[in-house]
C-alpha cells in the first residue's frame, strides 16, 4: 500500500533526510536535505540550528515534496529489510507513539484531494506529527535529565482593564505528561509566577492580583470554511498552584483580535494587499472555554492595530487600540440557560440572590442584605474578611444551584463569579474621582477569584446589563429605570464607570451584549521556564494525544491522564532511556529513526 503513495509524486527523485530541530524548546521544525538528482549535492543540515534560524511555513509546494519524499523514505525502507508494513509498523512505534502508518495514509490522501482545504489539513497534519510524536532535541534532553532554560515565544498584552500572557497555541508543547508532571501547566506557572506563598509573583509576569494572573492560548481558524479564531482563557492562582479554564475573560478578548492581526495568526486569512489598507477590521472569535462568539472590531494603519488616544476607558490610563466587542448569543455560556435556576430570584440563607448566566455565570446581591457600603473600595472590602467569607458561602450555594458543581465539591475559581449591587449613588473612584450618582444608572462592586475587582469584570458587566432587563431580577430592581444614556446602561465600578449594551428579543433571549473596551501590545518575544529534571534511570516522555489536531485548545480544560500504567515495562507511549536503550533488543526502527543517544533523525 505504501508503494503506492510516491508514483508520480513531485519528489519522486527525493531522498530526503529529516530531522526534528525544537527551537526554544517548543516549535519543532522539519528540516531536510536531499540529493540532487543531477548534482548530486546534499543541502547540508547543522546539526543545532540556531534561535535565528527563525520558524518558518513552508511553501506549499516545499510541503509536498517534503510529505511525499517521507512516504518515500519508508517505502524504500520496508524494501531494504524486507519487512512487511504488519511487522515494521510496530518496531516504529517503540519511537513514534501513534500509527505511522495511518498518519501518512491521511497525509497522503489529503495531499491527492486536489483542493485547497484538503492541502491545508494535509500541512496541518505534518507539522502535527512533527511537533507532538517523533522525538526530539528536547525530548532527549529530558530523558538524559539535564535541566535547562527552555524559552517559548509569547506576547504581553493590556486587554480593558486586565493584562495576560497571550500564546499562539502553535507556540506551545503538546498538552504531554512527563513521568506524571504536566509540561504546560508548569511552563504557565513559571510565566506568571505561581504559586507564591508571598502573593507577589516577583518571579513571573503576574503582579499579585487576580486580573494580572491570566494566560491566553489563542489558535486559528480550523479550516477555509470558517474565520472563527479560538480563544483559551487560563485564569492562574497566585499564593496556590490553581490552573483554571472553566471561565471566559471579557476584559482580555479585547486584546485577541489586534493581537491576531498583529502576528499575522493563520496568515493566509489575512491577505497582505489587504492588511496593509487603513480601515476598519473585525475578527470573529470563539472562546473555548464558555463557547460564546465573539466579535471584535478595531482600527488598522500601518499594518497594525491602530494604537492612539482617541478612546479611554476609566481604570486605565494611556493610549490603547479602541476595540468594539460583540459578544453573539451569549446567554448560557456554561449552563446552557439565561436563568440556571429557572428564577429571576432565588433565596440563599434568607438572601435574595439572582443567579444569571450571559457571557459568563455570576450571582448578585444587593448590598445592603449584606450590610456593605455599595462605594466600598478594594483595600477596604479586602479587610472586611466576614463580609468576604458571607459572599464566598454564598457563591458556593449558588453554584451548585447553578449547577455547576455537586455538593461537598469545591466550585470552580474563576466562575461563577459574584457581585454586590446598589441603587445609583455618589461614588468616590480609585483615582479620588467622584462619579455623580445622576451619572449612574447602577453601582456594582464585583469578587474576583476571592479578591475585590478593583475595576469590574468585563464578562460580569455584561451578565449585570442582561440581568437589568430581567424582570424583578436584584440588579432590574437597582437600576436606574431611564437610563442615564439612551441604549446603554452605565454601571459604577471601583475605577469609574462602564457603558454596556444588551440587545434582548420577543423571547427574552440575549441577542448581542456590547462594549468598547482598548487594548495595547505591551511586549512580545519569548518567556523563559526551567524545564523539570528528571533522573535519566526514571525518565520517559510522552505526548498526549488529541482528539482533534484541527482543534486543541477546545478541549484544554480536560486535564491530562498519565500515559503510564505503574509496573509495567516501558511501551510504545513512553520513549525508553538512556539506560533501557542499551539493553532493548537490536531495533530495526533505529536504522531510519537513530537511536536515543544519538538525538532523532531520520
Amino acid at each position: 500500500m505504501l508503494a503506492a503513495h510516491s508514483r508520480g509524486c513531485k519528489a519522486s527523485k527525493l531522498q530526503p533526510l529529516i530531522r526534528i530541530v525544537y527551537f526554544h524548546s517548543s516549535i519543532a521544525t522539519l528540516k531536510y536535505s536531499y540529493h540532487n538528482s543531477n548534482t548530486r549535492r546534499r543541502t547540508p543540515i547543522p546539526e543545532q540550528a540556531s534561535v535565528d534560524d527563525s520558524v518558518k511555513v513552508l511553501p506549499k509546494d516545499e510541503a509536498v515534496q517534503l510529505a511525499s519524499g517521507v512516504l518515500g523514505m519508508v517505502e524504500d525502507y520496508l524494501k531494504r529489510v524486507k519487512m512487511s508494513e504488519s511487522q515494521i509498523i510496530p518496531e516504529l512505534s517503540a519511537h513514534v507513539k501513534v500509527n505511522l502508518r495511518d498518519d501518512l495514509d491521511q497525509i497522503y490522501k489529503l495531499f491527492t484531494a486536489n483542493d485547497v482545504e484538503s492541502m491545508e489539513k494535509g500541512l496541518r497534519k505534518i507539522s502535527h506529527v512533527a511537533k507532538s510524536r517523533i522525538v526530539t532535541v528536547e525530548g532527549q534532553r529530558r530523558l538524559r535529565g539535564d535541566q535547562f532554560q527552555a524559552k517559548y515565544k509569547a506576547a504581553y498584552y493590556r486587554g480593558g482593564t486586565s493584562r495576560a500572557i497571550i500564546f499562539n497555541s502553535t507556540d506551545l508543547p503538546r498538552r504531554g505528561v512527563f513521568r506524571g508532571r504536566d509540561i504546560r501547566k508548569e511552563l504557565f506557572q513559571q510565566a506568571i509566577g505561581s504559586p507564591d506563598p508571598h502573593g507577589r509573583q516577583l518571579n513571573g509576569m503576574g503582579a499579585g492580583v487576580s486580573s494580572l494572573s491570566k494566560i491566553c492560548i489563542v489558535a486559528g481558524p480550523s479550516s477555509t470554511k470558517t474565520e472563527e479564531y479560538t480563544y483559551t482563557f487560563v485564569g492562574m492562582g497566585i499564593e496556590g498552584d490553581e490552573v483554571d479554564y472553566t471561565g471566559n475573560c471579557g476584559n482580555m478578548a479585547a486584546a485577541i483580535g489586534p493581537y491576531v492581526f498583529n502576528e499575522r495568526i493563520k496568515k493566509e486569512t489575512l491577505a497582505d494587499a489587504e492588511c496593509d489598507k487603513d480601515q476598519p477590521w473585525s475578527v470573529l472569535i470563539r472562546n473555548t472555554n464558555t463557547g460564546v462568539l465573539i466579535r471584535s472590531t478595531f482600527e488598522v494603519k500601518n499594518g497594525q492595530a491602530l494604537v492612539d488616544d482617541t478612546t479611554s476607558i476609566d481604570g486605565v490610563s494611556g493610549l490603547g487600540t479602541r476595540v468594539l466587542l460583540d459578544f453573539i448569543k451569549p446567554g448560557g455560556s456554561k449552563t446552557g440557560r439565561l436563568l440556571p435556576t429557572g428564577n429571576a430570584v432565588d433565596t440563599i440563607d434568607g438572601i435574595q440572590v439572582s443567579c444569571v448566566d450571559s457571557a459568563n455565570p455570576c450571582i448578585f446581591v444587593r448590598a445592603s442584605d449584606l450590610d456593605i457600603d455599595p462605594t466600598i473600595l478594594p483595600a477596604q472590602f479586602l479587610q472586611d474578611t466576614e463580609k468576604l467569607l458571607k459572599l464566598e458561602k454564598l457563591r458556593t450555594a449558588g453554584t451548585i444551584l447553578m449547577g455547576l458543581c455537586k455538593p461537598g465539591e469545591t466550585p470552580p475559581r474563576v466562575i461563577p463569579k459574584i457581585a454586590i449591587v446598589s441603587p445609583p449613588v455618589d461614588q468616590t473612584v480609585l483615582s479620588g474621582e467622584v462619579n455623580p450618582g445622576d451619572s449612574l444608572d447602577v453601582v456594582i462592586r464585583f469578587i474576583s477569584d476571592g479578591q475585590p475587582h478593583r475595576a469590574i469584570p468585563l464578562t460580569g458587566a455584561l451578565c449585570a446589563a442582561t440581568a437589568a432587563k430581567i424582570p424583578g431580577s436584584v440588579v432590574n430592581r437597582c437600576t436606574r429605570q431611564t437610563p442615564v444614556k439612551a441604549d446603554v446602561i452605565t454601571i459604577g465600578h471601583p475605577s469609574g464607570r462602564i457603558e454596556v449594551n444588551a440587545t434582548m428579543n420577543e423571547d427574552g433571549e440575549v441577542e448581542c451584549a456590547s462594549v468598547v473596551r482598548t487594548a495595547r501590545r505591551i511586549m512580545d518575544g519569548f518567556v523563559y521556564v526551567t524545564l523539570p529534571k528528571l533522573e535519566a534511570s526514571k525518565g520517559g516522555i510522552s505526548y498526549e494525544e488529541d482528539e482533534s489536531e484541527e482543534s486543541e485548545e477546545g478541549a484544554e480544560n480536560e486535564g491530562l491522564e498519565e500515559n503510564e500504567v505503574e509496573g509495567e515495562e516501558e511501551s510504545s507511549t513512553v520513549l525508553a532511556t538512556d539506560s533501557q536503550q542499551g539493553t532493548r533488543a537490536s531495533n530495526p526502527a533505529d536504522e531510519i529513526f537513530g537511536t536515543l543517544n544519538k538525538g532523532s533523525s531520520i
